[in-house]
């Protein structure tokens, strides 16, 4: 099994939009449980059988940046996980 997480910033009051957006995509979403300020860490999780590929990494971003829209507040920062056990 692979993970991939995908963490950014957006407003606290863009919270539920941006949760009610990224719905349809498939992940899982998370926020940072120590913020309380106005931005606020989100963290989407999606779960692969295998390997995600450059095509399905674009995509996903592609995807999720068409509905985040202004939501967003910098970048996107990528990680990719594998299950040892």
């Amino acid at each position: 099994m692979h993970a991939v997480y995908v963490y950014y910033r957006v407003k606290a009051a863009d919270v539920d939009a941006a949760m009610r957006a990224l719905a349809p995509l498939g992940c899982a979403l998370s926020r940072r449980a120590d913020d309380a300020g106005e931005l606020v860490t989100l963290m989407e999780s999606y779960a692969l059988t295998d390997a995600p590929t450059a095509a399905w990494l674009a995509d996903m971003h592609s995807r999720a940046l068409a509905v985040l829209g202004d939501c967003l507040q910098g970048q996107r920062h990528t990680e990719v996980f594998m299950d040892l056990i």
